[in-house]
């Protein structure tokens, strides 16, 4: 995917093409952007057209931060290893008039969501001078952390954990008072894959709806993804006007987990970077009651494209951390794909092949991920399923989840 544009909190960030490249070669050679970098040459036409071509790839994003039409700066994360999810980073603000304000925070914090919940990274590595006490004000406000003994390093290092850059992000949002001016947030991947703009927007009040839809619709979005609790309902005017539909009752389960569970013999880790037909087979199966397979406005082959993506990044650790099955007669008869974040674990996607069920693999699915979050120092667990998949439901249930909440989905066409 090439995330070609985000756009969150007010700030536009659009990728780097290369017809902007002379722009950015101007700023970095402006001796006020030249002498806060350890490089500090000339650089040439030549040496930034052989730049560009090395960092135009899905290891490196570098976008122009846009405000209020004005483009005033590049922000980036390069040489991303997707394996143990870590990247450096970079910024610098060019327009004077935005270095010291809320719209350099706005741009990282659109930015850093990017890097920690779209890419997936868990740590990203930034390198700041010695003396550009700025710039090193500015980062440890976003979360950076000073490395141990770097006192008498002249380009210091620094390390954006995830979890310390989310707890920063609401004392920010806080304090600055940021809030997505536009109503609707921008989504980036699901734009790029669907090929029309897409956005989502989470709604508490009904009375907003009908403008926060009109002022979508003004902005050239085409298929709007509005979220609300479980008492949210859409009257049947604003669902004429605006096509909408309720396409998904979503419930979320949790559990505290407290003990290890006995290993089940038939239940692996899967090594390989390979999708199988039977794991294919079984990821369409576990999205059986998804919102893109049941929305008849999205092409017919468009969940199978969706869902074999997800797999196909699950098994490259891209989109999951552990990928578990159960093998039977080598072939893959269930499967499990965890994602953890820093203090819990996600169950993704789970299915049990229709002719293996009640032979207690998903359970032993559940318990291998269970022991792999123990052994993580993680003891909580959470999944989604829909409500009107009411087998899941009592699976869950019998395993020791709980319900955590339960969220009405509506799709609106625009």
């Amino acid at each position: 995917m090439s995330f070609n544009k985000l756009e969150k909190y007010g700030i536009v960030l659009n990728r780097l093409t290369h017809d902007k490249i002379e722009l950015l070669r101007n700023w970095r050679n402006d001796p006020k952007i030249a002498n806060c970098m350890e490089f500090r040459d000339y650089i040439t036409p030549e040496m930034q057209e052989i730049w560009f071509r090395t960092i135009d790839n899905d290891r490196n994003f570098y976008f122009l931060v846009e405000y209020d039409g004005k483009e005033i700066g590049i922000i980036n994360i390069r040489d991303i290893d997707y394996g143990q999810k870590t990247g450096e980073g970079g910024i610098f603000i060019y327009n004077d008039n935005y270095k010291d304000g809320v719209v350099a925070v706005r741009a990282s914090l659109c930015f850093y969501d990017f890097c920690f919940e779209t890419l997936g990274l868990n740590k990203i590595i930034g390198h700041i001078l010695q003396d550009n006490i700025r710039s090193q004000k500015f980062n440890t406000a976003v979360g950076y952390e000073l490395q141990p003994c770097q006192e008498q390093v002249l380009n210091q290092l620094y390390f954006l954990a995830k979890d310390n850059y989310l707890k920063k992000r609401e004392s920010l949002i806080q304090k600055k008072q940021i809030q997505n001016d536009k109503k609707v947030e921008y989504l980036a991947w699901d734009t790029e894959f669907f090929k029309k703009k897409i956005g989502r927007v989470f709604v508490y009040n009904i009375d907003n709806l009908s403008n926060i839809l009109q002022a979508a619709k003004n902005d050239g979005y085409q298929l709007v993804y509005v979220f609300g609790n479980q008492d949210f309902a859409v009257n049947d005017k604003i669902l004429k006007q605006f096509n909408g539909k309720l396409v998904d009752k979503k419930v979320f389960f949790k559990k505290n987990i407290e003990t290890a569970q006995e290993p089940a013999v038939f239940v692996s880790e899967y090594m390989s970077r390979e999708l199988t037909p039977e794991l294919e087979e079984l990821t369409y199966l576990s999205g059986e009651h998804s919102r893109f397979k049941l929305d008849e406005n999205f092409a017919k082959d468009d969940f199978y494209r969706m869902y074999k993506v997800w797999i196909e990044n699950s098994v490259k650790h891209q989109m999951a951390d552990n990928v578990f099955v159960v093998n039977e007669n080598n072939l893959i008869k269930a499967m499990l794909t965890l994602k953890i974040d820093h203090d819990k674990g996600h169950i993704t996607l789970i299915a049990v092949a229709s002719d293996t069920q009640g032979k207690g693999y998903g359970k032993a699915l559940i318990a291998a991920c269970e022991n792999e979050l123990l052994g993580r120092g993680i003891d909580k667990l959470e999944v989604p399923t829909q409500i009107v998949n009411e087998q899941a439901c009592r699976f869950y249930e019998k395993c020791g989840f709980h319900i955590k909440s339960i969220n009405n989905i509506y799709h609106f066409w625009l």
